[in-house]
């Protein structure tokens, strides 16, 4: 499942065999092709997605709005965890700590990531540090929305 979403992160529409497990949700039948595990349809689906000429932005930017809605499913279900045993804790504020951002780990800016988070949340205004957290990402003391 890394590479898949790898590829599609960099933008790189994937061509992968039938399988079991949770990939599939990242794998858009508009950039993705899942076939049988010989090399024709490993060929004929590879040949397919290049004649089609598919935006590596468009890509990039459809797999890190399915990755959010992930991760705010996985807080919420956390968060549910914590009321039901009276932790007194939210997780959201807990995030950027229990997890780091493989993204900014391998030097993708905290801008990119904001910008992101500003363009598809319908997010205006100045940047609230819970926003920040929602999202694991660590605002910059000079950043300002253009």
């Amino acid at each position: 499942m890394y590479a898949a979403t790898e590829y599609l992160l960099c933008g790189i529409p994937v061509v992968s065999t039938h399988n079991i497990g949770g990939r599939d949700y990242f794998l858009d039948k508009d950039f993705a092709r899942l076939v049988d595990p010989d090399p024709d349809s490993v060929a004929d689906a590879t040949y397919s997605l290049i004649s089609e000429k598919i935006s590596s932005k468009e890509i990039r930017h459809r797999t890190l709005l399915k990755m959010l809605k992930q991760r705010q499913i996985f807080m919420d279900h956390v968060q549910t965890i914590f009321d039901k045993e009276n932790a007194g804790r939210n997780f959201a504020d807990e995030w950027d700590v229990v997890f780091k951002n493989k993204l900014l780990v391998w030097g993708i800016p905290n801008w990119q990531v904001l910008e992101y988070i500003r363009a598809n949340e319908g997010h205006q205004g100045p940047l609230k540090t819970p926003l920040a957290r929602r999202y694991g990402v660590t605002v910059p003391d000079n950043f300002e929305w253009e």
